[in-house]
């Protein structure tokens, strides 16, 4: 059986998730892959940072433009198509490396995050 929370024990709580929030953030990096010639088969948990092996967070298909959601899972992907796929990396460190199934990813420099990633891949804590 669930918990009962007291109103006080829900807002002792509230008060704690902006920080919680923005202690994840600072400790995650989000990564947008273009990804050509898909063969039907794609697995974004198989990109990882190599040295902690932090997985893909959340992955949100996008369309080649990077402007709209295309589905919710890698199994609503059309074959022979090219789409984009945000996703965060939790941990990631300083120097981090990515790497996929074909090796490691080329990373340009980091950046703020674009408005439309905020919207089409919003951040969803880790528990």
């Amino acid at each position: 059986m669930a918990k009962s929370w007291s109103e006080e024990e829900l807002m002792e709580r509230a008060a704690e998730l902006p920080e919680e929030l923005e202690a994840s953030l600072n400790a995650a990096a989000l990564f947008e892959v273009l990804v050509e010639d898909h063969d039907g088969e794609f697995d974004p948990f198989s990109i990882s940072e190599k040295e902690t092996s932090s997985v893909a967070w959340e992955p949100a298909y996008l369309t080649v433009d990077g402007q709209g959601h295309i589905g919710e899972d890698a199994s609503d992907l059309p074959a022979a198509s090219a789409f984009r796929v945000a996703f965060y990396v939790h941990g990631w460190p300083e120097t981090g490396t990515l790497v996929g199934p074909f090796g490691q990813l080329p990373l340009p420099g980091f950046e703020p995050i674009p408005e439309r990633l905020w919207q089409l891949a919003p951040y969803a804590q880790l528990d």
